[in-house]
C-alpha cells in the first residue's frame, strides 16, 4: 500500500497479508523487491498467496528504479524494482542517541501496530536496534466479514558498525515472523507462516586515492521458511536459503564521464515438502558483472549501462539442469530545458532467464488458481523497451506525463 498509489504502480494481493508491487503491469520474477540493495530471500514472486517479508514502518525511504540503473541490481527487473532502504547498519558516525516510535490503529479490521528504533554511538562505533509488531482481525465490511483475512507479524533487528568520515564497516541480524490467512483459496482454510533469519555485512570506503574513488561491498545470508497450514495442519513446508555478495566501485571522473562498475554472485537452495511440493529440490547459482556510466553537461545527461549475467539451475530427481548466459544493455538521455522541467528518454534491451518455478513446477497450485506446467527447455525472454517521460516540478505543484512500450520475445506466460 505504501507505494501503490504512485503513477505506474499497483499492488497484487490475495488478502491483506499477501501483497507484492506491480510495476507497469509486470509482476513476479520481472519485478525485484530489495532491502538495502539486497534480495529479500523470500518466495513472494512464486505465488499470489506469498507476501513480501518487509516492514514499511522500519524504512527510511523507498526507491522505485526504472531505466539503465536497474542493471546495477539484476537483468530480470524488466518492469523495474523497489528498494526498501533502512538504517539497520549505520553508515555514518553517530554521536548521540535518538530514535522513533510509531503507533497506529484501525477499525476496519480491528488492527493495531507499533514500530520503534533506537540509534546510539560515540562517533566511532554505532548501534541500531529496531522492532515492530502488528496484529489485525478479519476484514469487516458493512454487509459481512471476510473470513480468514486476519494477520499478525513481528520483527526484531540489531545492527552495529565502525564508522568514520570516509566510510564504515558493519553487520546486522534480523528476524521476521509473520502469520496470515488467505481467503477463498481451498475454502478459506489456508494460513501461511513465513519466517526469515537475515545476516548482512556491508562496508564502504569513500574519497580514495587513485582510479577508484569509492568502493562498497555487501554480503548477506537469508534463511527463509514457511508452512502452509490447512485447517491447522501443515500441508506444505518451503525452505529457501540464499547467500549473495556484491561489490561496487565508483571510478574517478574523467572529464564529463562518471560511473560505477561491479560484480555480483549468489547461491540458493530451494526445497518444498508436502502436498504442494511442485518441484524437487533445486540448487541455483548466479554471477554477474555490470557497469553504469553517465556523461554530464549543464542541461543534458547521457546514461548507459550493460550487465552480463550467468545463471545455473541443478534440480534433483533426474530433471534437466540448465545454464543461461545473458547480456542486457540500456541507454538514456535526460534533458533539463529549465530548472523546473525534465525530459527523459530510455531505450533498454533486457534478457531474463526463466525462474525456477517456470522451469520445474508441475502440478495443481491453489495459490495461483492454476495447474503449473514448467518447461525445462524454455529459452530466455528478450525484451526491447522504450520509456519517454516529461516531468514538471514547481513551488506549488508537480506533474508527470509518460509513455512506455515493451516488446518481449519468448514471453513466459504463467
Amino acid at each position: 500500500d505504501t507505494i501503490s498509489t504512485q503513477p505506474g504502480m499497483a499492488q497484487r494481493s490475495l488478502g491483506p497479508g499477501a501483497a507484492r508491487p506491480v510495476i507497469r503491469g509486470f509482476d513476479g520474477d520481472r519485478v525485484m523487491v530489495l532491502e538495502d540493495g539486497q534480495r529479500m530471500g523470500d518466495l513472494s514472486s512464486q505465488s499470489g498467496d506469498h507476501g513480501v517479508n518487509v516492514n514499511p514502518a522500519a524504512a527510511t525511504r523507498m526507491e522505485v528504479v526504472r531505466g539503465p540503473a536497474t542493471l546495477l541490481y539484476g537483468s530480470n527487473a524488466i518492469g523495474g524494482l523497489v528498494n526498501v532502504i533502512s538504517d539497520l547498519i549505520p553508515d555514518a558516525p553517530i554521536t548521540r542517541s535518538g530514535g522513533t516510535l510509531q503507533v497506529d490503529a484501525g477499525s476496519g479490521s480491528r488492527t493495531g501496530g507499533i514500530a520503534a528504533d533506537l540509534s546510539t554511538g560515540n562517533g566511532r562505533w554505532a548501534l541500531h536496534l529496531g522492532g515492530a509488531g502488528r496484529r489485525s482481525g478479519d476484514v469487516r465490511t458493512p454487509g459481512f466479514v471476510v473470513d480468514n483475512t486476519q494477520s499478525r507479524s513481528g520483527l526484531g533487528s540489531v545492527g552495529v558498525s565502525r564508522t568514520d568520515a570516509k566510510g564504515y564497516v558493519g553487520a546486522s541480524y534480523q528476524y521476521d515472523d509473520f502469520k496470515y490467512g488467505v481467503p477463498v483459496v481451498e475454502g478459506g482454510r489456508v494460513q501461511l507462516t513465513p519466517r526469515r533469519h537475515s545476516l548482512s555485512a556491508r562496508a564502504e570506503r569513500r574519497e580514495m586515492e587513485g582510479l577508484v574513488q569509492n568502493l562498497r561491498g555487501s554480503f548477506s545470508f537469508r534463511s527463509y521458511r514457511h508452512d502452509e497450514l490447512e485447517g491447522g495442519e501443515v500441508g506444505t513446508t518451503f525452505h529457501n536459503d540464499a547467500a549473495e555478495f556484491e561489490v561496487h566501485a565508483d571510478h574517478r571522473s574523467a572529464g564529463r564521464l562518471s560511473g560505477t562498475a561491479g560484480a555480483w554472485g549468489m547461491v540458493r537452495a530451494f526445497e518444498a515438502i508436502g502436498e504442494e511440493a511442485l518441484s524437487p529440490p533445486v540448487d541455483q547459482k548466479g554471477f554477474a558483472v555490470f557497469s553504469y556510466q553517465e556523461l554530464t553537461w549543464p542541461h543534458v545527461r547521457l546514461q548507459f549501462g550493460a550487465r552480463y549475467e550467468h545463471a545455473g539451475f541443478r534440480p534433483e530427481g533426474g530433471l534437466r539442469a540448465r545454464r543461461f548466459d545473458n547480456l542486457s544493455a540500456s541507454a538514456g538521455v535526460l534533458v533539463r530545458p529549465t530548472d523546473a522541467t525534465t525530459l527523459s528518454v530510455n531505450l533498454a534491451r533486457s534478457v531474463r532467464n526463466p525462474a525456477l518455478e517456470e522451469l520445474y513446477f508441475f502440478g495443481p497450485h491453489a495459490g495461483n488458481f492454476a495447474f503449473e506446467i514448467g518447461n525445462a527447455d524454455l529459452p530466455s525472454e528478450k525484451g526491447l523497451g522504450l520509456d519517454v517521460a516529461f516531468r514538471w516540478r514547481g513551488s506549488r505543484g508537480s506533474g508527470e506525463v509518460s509513455y512506455f512500450r515493451n516488446d518481449i520475445r519468448d514471453f513466459v506466460f504463467r
